[in-house]
Parts: structure tokens; C-alpha cells; sequence
């Protein structure tokens, strides 16, 4: 579980440092943020709990909350692949394409395990 702990916090600095820099960037230049990127920052900074809770195997919150919200990240994590910013991504070529979704899996898919894991499958946590 220390493993998990070290990763709750750094991925938890990542998640708030990305939803900070899309608040600035509507800010400053709203062409380069859509609604769904804010969205999607605000969906991270929601699951930091359950990030935390995985890793510390504590109850926060309810189970049904992180079982929604599961739903919810699996659902933005496909649908980001298909918005018109990633199909400019993909026009650009196989090699770019290819290396932002190898980054996006690389950060956010332990993420996502956890908070799946977390939700559904944490008998010790929920009892």
C-alpha cells in the first residue's frame, strides 16, 4: 500500500496543478478549453478522496458516490478519445496519437484502477 500512498499524492498534485492550468487557460484563452476539459478537471479533483481512500484504506464518503463516479470516469476516459481536440491529435499522425494516449494510460489508468477498485471491490474498507 505504500506504493499507492506515493502515487495518491503525486497523481492527486498532477490532477489539481491540470484542473488549475484549464481554469487559467479559459481564462486567458477560452479557444483552447472546452466545457469537457473543465469537466474533466473537475471529475479529478472530485476523486481524490477515493484516491486516498484506496490508498490508506479508509471509508470516505459513501460507496454508491465512488461507485457513480466510477461510472462517470470510465465513461470520460472513453469519450475523450473521441472529441474533436484528440481528432486533431490524430490527424497529426500515429506517432503523436499514440504517444498522449500512451500518457494519459501511463497517469490516469492506476488512477482509475483504484477508484474502481475503491468503489467495488474494498471489502475491508466497506465491510
Amino acid at each position: 500500500m505504500k506504493l499507492w500512498q506515493m502515487y495518491a499524492w503525486a497523481f492527486s498534485g498532477i490532477l489539481v496543478f491540470s484542473a488549475i492550468g484549464r481554469v487559467l487557460l479559459f481564462v486567458k484563452k477560452r479557444e483552447l478549453v472546452t466545457r469537457l476539459d473543465l469537466l474533466e478537471g473537475a471529475v479529478g479533483l472530485a476523486v481524490i478522496p477515493a484516491l486516498f481512500g484506496f490508498a490508506y484504506q479508509r471509508a470516505y464518503g459513501s460507496r454508491l458516490l465512488w461507485a457513480t463516479m466510477c461510472v462517470v470516469l470510465v465513461v470520460l476516459s472513453v469519450y475523450q478519445f473521441f472529441t474533436p481536440k484528440m481528432r486533431k491529435i490524430y490527424a497529426k499522425g500515429l506517432p503523436s496519437a499514440m504517444g498522449v494516449i500512451a500518457l494519459q494510460t501511463v497517469l490516469g489508468g492506476p488512477g482509475l484502477w483504484a477508484v474502481i477498485c475503491y468503489a467495488f471491490f474494498d471489502r475491508q474498507v466497506w465491510g
